[in-house]
């Protein structure tokens, strides 16, 4: 599951590399350090920047309230103030309309040029 992350990463990099904003890592094991360094030298600099790793979210508050948009984004679970559930957190609601639209059709990129 980890190695299909990271590959995920990769393609990312890659393919869409001005796509990616963000990638929280939250809750990352102790030694997924050392993965990361072997898989981030594979990454354009510009994406690898922009992989935050965070080991125990409550240790790392300000680095999540920074990220998130402020302490009232962060899960109360994490030491933040935000006390929905994920099914109403609002950028999640987002996402899941924008894959409602998708599925019944809608082409964002239709007219964009392509790049060869």
């Amino acid at each position: 599951m980890l190695f299909l992350r990271m590959q995920m990463l990769v393609r990312f990099g890659l393919y869409y590399p001005e796509r990616l904003r963000l990638a929280l890592v939250i809750n990352a094991p102790v030694w997924f350090s050392t993965p990361w360094k072997a898989m981030s030298s594979f990454l354009d600099e510009n994406t690898s920047a922009k992989v935050v790793v965070v080991g125990k979210p409550q240790s790392a508050l300000s680095t999540l309230s920074h990220h998130l948009g402020g302490i009232d984004n962060v899960p109360v679970a994490w030491g933040g103030n935000c006390s929905l559930p994920f099914e109403e957190y609002p950028a999640n609601v987002r996402m899941q309309q924008y894959g409602q639209r998708l599925n019944a059709g809608e082409q964002p990129f239709a007219g964009l040029p392509r790049s060869s």
